[in-house]
Order: structure tokens, then C-alpha cells, then sequence
């Protein structure tokens, strides 16, 4: 086992912060697909309320192509066996979340040149703090009239809520089991005033030490705690060391068990989860549907006495927790671990772009590849191909649709989704993701 002393590590605070700048922020990153967030809501916020005009849109645009821009120049993906769970190990991924983390943490434009200011030109540094810049002073009047009043009391004594729950305490043992040691001592709750205040969606998106929070008025200092320390944990996990996560994925690689791949691909949501579900349980609170999902509830409450196990023992994710998870995620799922669904729950999805969306529609997906390109960096990544039967070729049509299994060596699978047109692919999906048959190589079904 590996062993980490956590009474060495220095205390970790978070910060709850109302700031107009963060706010401008994550309105550009949502609305430019940079961060995850409630983008319908933001969107319709921008187009109705604040009537988006051809300057906001050439913003927006600008900002886009600009990121793309970065991100395409960053580097090539490594290799892998399978698609790794973390952002940083992808390299524009890895400079999306830098350059965001450095805009969070900023306090104004100029801030946040001099802290992007090793991750990018100068030039191109400024052309997106003049965006950040612009949109903070159109989005002003609404920020100073709505945002700050529905919001701030809100927030009375959610610092001192989190110390009381044990949040700070929590998350310096996670760090421990993860061994992000003393990186992350500061976390910044970003207050995000969502547009949607009085409805129910609102979403949290994590970026090393930073994360955003949508505040709607169901915003309860104890169950965004256990939220906080979720995202939370998922930053740690970026922040824990590349070559530790690595071989922690080929412990996956090497295992026998046919899901190892799709379990190694939830186990970043079924950790974080159980931590969300861990800080609960300290305060005498359960919560019986965490995280809206087919599999992340179970996979996270047979993850939970792991991890409760681990942090009182002071191990580290990095021993022999893999084998421990795996042996739980299966017993936790039972026959959905080896059902199709599951198993094609983090493939390279091929195909054009409106057969891939009709294929989403009704599959619970969690990673995607999406390019026979970065299909080829993962040698043991499932497959998923989309097409008509024009595409395919094919001169039988008799069916409206029909799902193939082929098997590609010893330890990869293809399926092969051909019909007649998108509403058939939509179908199938819905099929493949009810399918309790068995996942064997041929055909599987057909829709008429």
C-alpha cells in the first residue's frame, strides 16, 4: 500500500467570492463551450433579456476562435491504451483549464494578462482580456441591479457553514488520498448569479483550485458543500501526479474483467461522488440521488466505504484501490456491467455530426472521441460507427435499422449502428441503451 502522513500538509481554506470580473468570465467560457454550465439558460438570458447585439456576437465568435486557436497549437495527444480521465492529460485541454483557472483567479483585465501571461503571446494574451473586459461592462447594469442583490445574501456565512461541516478538514485528507499534497491550500467558491434565479437547473464546473457555482434560490449552504467538495475532488485528481495516473490506468488495462474500461472511465465521478456522499454521512445526512446519472449513484455508494477506508488508514488511490474498486463497481452494478450500454459508455463515436447527435439522444455517455484520428491514440478503446445505409453501402434494407457487434482483436469492440436515416440511428440508440441481451459478436437486433 502507499502511504501519505496527513498531518503534514498545510490547512486548505476556501473562499466563497461574489466578483463581477469571474462573473463576465464564466458568462464568455459558457457561452463559448469553455466551461461546463447551464449554457440554455445563458443563452436565452443573452438573447432575450439583454437582446445580444452583432458586437456581443463577434465577441463571443472572437473568443471562440481564438481558444480553438490556442488549443489547436497546444500539442498532440499522447498515446494510450485507453482515453485517459483527466483533462490535463490531454494538451488542449490542459491549456483551456490553465487559461481559465488564470482568468477565475483574476480580478480585472489587467490581472489577468499578468497571470495568463506565460500561457500564451502577449498579443493574443490581450485580445482575450479585451473580451473578458468588454463583456464585464455590458453585462454591468444587470450585475449591480439583479445579480449582486438576488445573490449576496445568499451567501452569509457560507465560509463558516463549510468550516463547521468539516469541509476544509475533508478535503485535506482527500488531498492526501490523492496525493495532490500541498498544491491547492486556497479554493475559490466562484458565486455565479444564474440568469435562471428562480428555476432549478444550475450546474458547478471545477478548474484546478477554482470552480463556479451557479446560484439559484435553492442555494443551501450544506448541500453546496458537499457539492464544493465533489468539484473539489476532481481538481485534486487534476492535480494529482500525471505518471501515478497513468499507472493507475494501465491497472485497468491489465485487468481481465471485460468492464474494466468503462469502470476506469467513471471512477473519477464515482470518487468525487463518494466524497460529496462522505461529508454527508459526517453530518448525520444522506442523499439518495447524487449525481443524475444510469451508473455514477451505485458506482459512487460501492466507492464510498473505499474511500472512508482509505482516508482513515491515510493510503492513497495509487495502491491497491484500483483492484478494490473493481471488484465493488461490479458487484454494485451487477449484469449492467457487462451489458452493451455500459460498455459503450465512453467509445470513439464516428460518424457525421447529426448521426453522432442522434446516437447521444439516447445513450448515457460520459467520454467521447469523436475522430478516427484520436480513435488511433487509444489502441483499446470500444467503437461506435454511425451511418446510413447509403454510407455503409449497403443493398439489404430490409429493416429500418440494424446494430452489428464485431469484435477488433482480443480486447476491443465495434458497433455498427446502420439505418435508414437519423430518426433509425435515434431508435437504435434507445435500443442499445435498453439491451439486455447477450454482447456477443454479429448482429444484435434490428428495428422495423
Amino acid at each position: 500500500m502507499l502511504f501519505l502522513a496527513v498531518a503534514a500538509l498545510a490547512p486548505l481554506h476556501f473562499h466563497v467570492d461574489l466578483s463581477e470580473f469571474a462573473n463576465a468570465v464564466y458568462h464568455v467560457a459558457c457561452l463559448t463551450d469553455r466551461l461546463a454550465c447551464s449554457k440554455p439558460i445563458f443563452a436565452k438570458f443573452w438573447n432575450e433579456e439583454y437582446h445580444v447585439t452583432k458586437e456581443d456576437a463577434d465577441r463571443f465568435d472572437d473568443f471562440r476562435t481564438t481558444m480553438e486557436s490556442l488549443e489547436n497549437a497546444a500539442g498532440e495527444i499522447p498515446p494510450a491504451p485507453f482515453m485517459p480521465n483527466f483533462a490535463g492529460y490531454y494538451p488542449p485541454l490542459r491549456l483551456r483549464v490553465r487559461i481559465m483557472a488564470a482568468a477565475l483567479g483574476a480580478k480585472s483585465a489587467a490581472d489577468f494578462r499578468r497571470r495568463a501571461a506565460p500561457l500564451a503571446k502577449p498579443d493574443t494574451v490581450d485580445h482575450l482580456a479585451r473580451v473578458f473586459d468588454a463583456v464585464e461592462q455590458r453585462l454591468h447594469p444587470w450585475w449591480v441591479s439583479t445579480g449582486v442583490p438576488t445573490v449576496r445574501p445568499k451567501l452569509k456565512g457560507v465560509e463558516r457553514e463549510m468550516e463547521k461541516l468539516g469541509a476544509p478538514a475533508l478535503a485535506r485528507d482527500v488531498a492526501a488520498f490523492l496525493e495532490a499534497g500541498d498544491r491547492t491550500r486556497d479554493v475559490y467558491l466562484h458565486a455565479i448569479p444564474s440568469p435562471g434565479f428562480a428555476g432549478s437547473d444550475a450546474m458547478a464546473s471545477p478548474t484546478l483550485n477554482h470552480f463556479c457555482m451557479e446560484i439559484i434560490h435553492e442555494f443551501e449552504a450544506p448541500a453546496v458543500t458537499a457539492i464544493a467538495v465533489h468539484e473539489l475532488t476532481h481538481s485534486l485528481y487534476e492535480l494529482a501526479p500525471a505518471e501515478k495516473k497513468i499507472a493507475l490506468m494501465r491497472a485497468f488495462v491489465d485487468s481481465p474483467d471485460p468492464a474494466a474500461q468503462g469502470l476506469y472511465m467513471y471512477l473519477n465521478e464515482a470518487v468525487a461522488t463518494a466524497v460529496q456522499l462522505l461529508l454527508l454521512e459526517r453530518n448525520g445526512q444522506h442523499d439518495d440521488d447524487p449525481y443524475h446519472n444510469r451508473y455514477i449513484p451505485r458506482l459512487a455508494n460501492a466507492t464510498l466505504p473505499l474511500v472512508r477506508d482509505a482516508l482513515r488508514q491515510h493510503t492513497t488511490l495509487f495502491g491497491d484501490f484500483a483492484a478494490q474498486y473493481l471488484a465493488a463497481g461490479r458487484k454494485a452494478l451487477g449484469e449492467d456491467t457487462d451489458s452493451l450500454a455500459f460498455r459503450f459508455s465512453s467509445p470513439a463515436l464516428l460518424g457525421e455530426d447529426e448521426l453522432r447527435g442522434a446516437f447521444r439522444e439516447g445513450a448515457s455517455l460520459i467520454f467521447v472521441a469523436t475522430s478516427e484520428e484520436d480513435r488511433q491514440k487509444f489502441a483499446r478503446l470500444h467503437v461506435v460507427r454511425v451511418m446510413t445505409y447509403d454510407q455503409a453501402g449497403s443493398t439489404d434494407r430490409t429493416h429500418r435499422g440494424v446494430v452489428t457487434l464485431r469484435a477488433q482483436g482480443h480486447d476491443r469492440l465495434e458497433l455498427l449502428l446502420v439505418g435508414r436515416d437519423t430518426a433509425a440511428i435515434g431508435d437504435l440508440s434507445h435500443k442499445v441503451a435498453e439491451w439486455k441481451g447477450p454482447v456477443a459478436p454479429g448482429t444484435l437486433f434490428t428495428i422495423d
